[in-house]
């Protein structure tokens, strides 16, 4: 009977009359129709049991001859949870390290944590210990181990996640608390805007970074078709406390007008910005122009273009007023928001020197602008935003909450009687 069940069907016609009708009268018991012995032939019945019988041992072979093959086969049968695993283990192993890893493998430790070297070296001779002393040497001036934290050992290590792993000791300073046990906050809870910025000025205090101001950012992922034109998101938002930062803005205009616009603020212009452009030299962070200017500008399109400094009338900066522009871009308060191919949109909002009310303030503007502003095609979507974190340049994310997404004006359709009457009361 085992014999049958998994090979099938072509193994029934070489057992003996007996056997067969025994076969029959079991499938009778299972509530299928009586299995008729004959002499010579098979019936209708026989058959149906024969196809049964086939596609449940071949079935079972392909279980079986899964079983045996690599992961990539099995995660057929066990379903997405091995996809997906296997995604997770190859993005890890793609993944960049921080620079101050020195581009080492991802799979192996650091050499200078704390407990590692120790280990390593018990296990080499005298002449082994020497140059790995070499290896292990640090430039002038680089002292990795007094930057780590108080809990960060080669244990340690071992047991985080491979994302963490992967991360600068500034960084395990911001995520964790003071003696490692737990993380100051989840990274997969939804927090509102307030509650976001807090625990993001709590990350520096832990690390203070007196190098530079560090930046507040904010990364967001549209319910958007990008390939759909009404759908594109490219526009100009004025923070209402300023970015906290200066920008250079160059104007493209004739030689006549350079000085004149470089009196108004401008950093270049004229044909000292034509010149530099031809040579692909960029020095400036925002390219104005006036409408007159743009069949000039066309010949320069493959420069500019994937650079994305060209003039538009959406991003503000193709303008009738030159002063007028200048003041608006080189103070830092008007930023520009674009969308990429998988919808996603980033800039940076606020300084950790402004203080949390004015970054907060910051946010909410940006937020509120995004949305009174959205593409026609956009007011057609029930939801606008689809993820969104709040990060600073060199902290961990931090995830809203959806509740704190404004309202883009959502259209909703109307159909059945009601669409009917109104067509009606139109004419």
């Amino acid at each position: 009977m085992t014999a049958f069940v998994i090979q099938g069907g072509p193994l029934l016609r070489e057992l003996p009359e007996t056997q067969v009708g025994k076969l029959g009268s079991l499938v009778t018991s299972r509530s299928i129709a009586k299995f008729p012995v004959q002499e010579n032939s098979f019936d209708s019945s026989s058959t149906c049991v024969c196809l049964v019988a086939a596609f449940v041992g071949a079935a079972l072979l392909a279980r079986r001859f899964s079983l045996s093959r690599p992961r990539g086969v099995r995660a057929f049968w066990s379903g997405s949870q091995h996809l997906s695993r296997s995604a997770t283990c190859l993005h890890a192993r793609k993944r960049k390290r921080h620079a101050f890893w020195y581009n080492e493998d991802l799979s192996k430790a650091p050499r200078w944590l704390p407990g590692w070297k120790e280990e390593k070296l018990k296990q080499t001779d005298d002449d082994d210990d020497e140059e790995e002393q070499k290896e292990d040497a640090f430039p002038e001036g680089r002292t990795p181990t007094e930057s780590l934290p108080k809990f960060m050992t080669y244990e340690f290590w071992k047991k985080m996640p491979g994302g963490l792993r992967c991360r600068s000791p500034r960084y395990w300073k911001m995520y964790f608390n003071e003696d490692g046990t737990a993380p100051k906050y989840d990274r997969f809870r939804y927090y509102s805007l307030a509650e976001a910025i807090d625990i993001i000025f709590s990350f520096y205090e832990s690390a203070p970074n007196d190098a530079h101001d560090s930046s507040l950012e904010i990364a967001m992922f549209m319910a958007l078709d990008a390939k759909y034109p009404d759908q594109q998101i490219r526009m100009k938002v004025k923070l209402p406390n300023g970015a906290g930062k200066e920008k250079r803005v160059a104007v493209f205009c004739p030689p006549a007008e350079e000085e004149e616009a470089l009196e108004s603020g401008a950093t270049i212009a004229g044909k000292t910005l034509q010149d530099e452009l031809v040579a692909e030299e960029f020095n400036f962070d925002v390219l104005i122009a006036k409408p007159a200017m743009m069949p000039a500008l066309a010949k320069l399109g493959k420069i500019l273009g994937p650079r994305k400094l060209m003039p538009s009338p959406k991003s503000g900066t193709l303008v009738t007023d030159i002063k007028a522009g200048i003041e608006a871009w080189a103070s830092g308060g008007t930023v520009e928001l674009r969308n990429n191919d998988n919808m996603f949109i980033g800039c940076p909002f606020a300084k950790i020197s402004q203080g949390k009310e004015k970054c907060l303030e910051n946010l909410r503007g940006l937020l509120q602008q995004l949305a009174d502003n959205a593409p026609p095609g956009a007011k057609k979507r029930e939801e606008y935003f689809a993820r969104m974190f709040v990060k600073g340049d060199d902290s961990p994310s931090v995830r809203i909450d959806p509740k704190e997404f404004p309202d883009h004006g959502y259209e909703k359709p109307v159909t059945g009687t009601t669409y009917f009457a109104q067509q009606v009361l139109a004419g």
